[in-house]
């Protein structure tokens, strides 16, 4: 890719026009890799995405910076489903053919929801968009650490894990994952 072709696209990029600080968003993370946003126009209260401040297109483009995002979206999970009440929280990783940004995006399931897929986008106002931004944003959490059995997991079983992930286009990923737990308790 030229050089001029890159600047065209990341110009074009919505999320690097985000990441840019050019466009409105209700924030809820930023770190030196990331930033995390509110959906607004979410499948369910609290849509989460995730975005690399650095451009590129499928997280095997960008291995390392992909490991944090997911990273982050593990720690958001949590906070949603501690602040907002959410039953679960599902992850979506979506190329869309507008945006070829990757990105994550993080679905809060409800208790009485329908599957997140079968949802329409929910009304949501900017009000309530800057008060679940609020619940969510980092600064006003307290984080309690709890103490877990440490697991070694090789970085050829993680590339394992991330492999079904891709693979099985997210079918056997929490199964596959357990078990490399499970093995990694054995070894």
């Amino acid at each position: 890719m030229e050089f001029s072709e890159k600047i065209d696209q990341e110009t074009q990029c919505l999320f690097c026009n985000i990441s840019n600080n050019q466009v409105k968003i209700f924030k809820v993370h930023e770190d030196s890799n990331s930033i995390a946003f509110l959906d607004i126009n979410p499948r369910s209260k609290g849509m989460i995405i995730i975005i690399p401040k650095k451009h590129f297109n499928e997280m095997n483009d960008e291995y390392d910076i992909s490991k944090k995002l997911f990273e982050v979206a593990q720690k958001i999970s949590n906070k949603i489903k501690e602040k907002l009440k959410a039953k679960n929280v599902n992850l979506s990783i979506i190329n869309i053919p507008d945006i070829k940004h990757f990105h994550i995006r993080l679905y809060p399931i409800y208790e009485n929801e329908k599957p997140l897929i079968e949802n329409n986008p929910i009304k949501i106002s900017e009000d309530e968009l800057k008060n679940i931004a609020a619940e969510l944003n980092e600064e006003s959490v307290e984080y309690q650490v709890e103490e877990k059995e440490d697991i070694e997991i090789s970085e050829s079983k993680i590339e394992t894990i991330v492999d079904d992930f891709i693979k099985d286009d997210h079918k056997n990923f929490e199964e596959s994952l357990e078990n490399q737990v499970i093995k990694g308790r054995r070894n």
